[in-house]
C-alpha cells in the first residue's frame, strides 16, 4: 500500500510517498529532486511525518543511513544535508 503525503513540518521536504510493503520512501525536496530510500521502517516514516522538524529527522535519522538513488538518475546522487526548520 502506497502513502502520500504533504509535510508542513519542513520548509525543504515538500512531499512523502512511502510504500509499506517495500518500505521505499521516495522524498520531495524544494528544490525539484526526488529520492528514493530504500528498507526504512514504518516507525521512522511516522516519526518524519509527526515530529516538529522533519529537515532534522531526515538529517539526523535517514539521510546517512539508508541506500537511496535520486529519481530520474541526474546529478550526483549525494543529497545535501538539509537547514533546520
Amino acid at each position: 500500500m502506497l502513502y502520500n503525503y504533504d509535510l508542513p513540518n519542513s520548509s525543504f521536504i515538500t512531499d512523502v510517498s512511502y510504500d509499506v510493503e517495500s518500505e521505499e520512501l521516495t522524498i520531495g525536496f524544494e528544490s525539484g529532486t526526488e529520492y528514493i530510500y530504500y528498507e526504512v521502517p514504518a516507525g521512522l516514516v511516522a516519526q518524519l511525518m509527526f515530529c516538529e522538524s522533519a529537515s532534522n529527522i531526515f538529517n539526523d535519522e535517514i539521510k546517512d543511513n539508508f541506500e537511496f538513488e535520486k529519481v530520474d538518475g541526474y546529478g550526483d546522487n549525494d543529497p545535501e544535508p538539509l537547514e533546520e526548520d
